[in-house]
């Protein structure tokens, strides 16, 4: 059973040239319940402003960034913990990055089970962005990626 199960909230990529955001606006703040989607932070870059949303249900129990601060693409940005003690993988939406106790084989290895296959999604690109391009994919499948690493790059008409 996992213990202390949290969801990760990062700052998005935004496309190939965007490196960094500066947090503008919490729209909650810790303690507060959120519903899976709803507008945490509002951040802005050098192409685009855009409302990063929360990929779970739960409570905002950290936020790990303050408005005004500059941070690069991948960091965490706050975290949420789950509601409930049901499973943190059907509570999860494809953004969402989970932080669990992990579970040991009989040998006290890692084991093969562990690993949880978790869907990518397009981040937003901002209000007006509805559509994007894959220019390239720099992972392939059956690759092992680490968070914050870039599985692919996309580009809009506006990033």
């Amino acid at each position: 059973m996992a213990v202390n199960t949290t969801v990760q909230v990062t700052l998005p990529a935004m496309g190939e040239s965007v490196r960094e955001g500066t947090v503008l606006e919490w729209h909650k703040q810790e303690g507060e319940p959120v519903e899976a989607d709803e507008t945490l932070v509002e951040v802005s870059t050098d192409k685009v402003d855009a409302e990063v949303p929360a990929p779970v249900s739960g409570t905002l129990v950290k936020i790990l960034t303050g408005e005004g601060e500059t941070v690069a693409v991948g960091t965490v940005l706050a975290e949420i913990a789950i509601n409930g003690n049901g499973s943190a993988a059907a509570a999860l939406s494809p953004q969402a990055t989970v932080e669990d106790e992990p579970q040991l084989a009989e040998d006290g290895g890692m084991s093969p089970t562990d690993t949880d296959l978790v869907d990518i999604v397009t981040p937003a690109g901002g209000e007006s962005v509805q559509e994007g391009t894959i220019l390239e994919w720099t992972v392939h499948v059956g690759d092992a990626v680490e968070e914050g690493q870039t599985v692919v790059e996309l580009s809009t008409d506006k990033v």
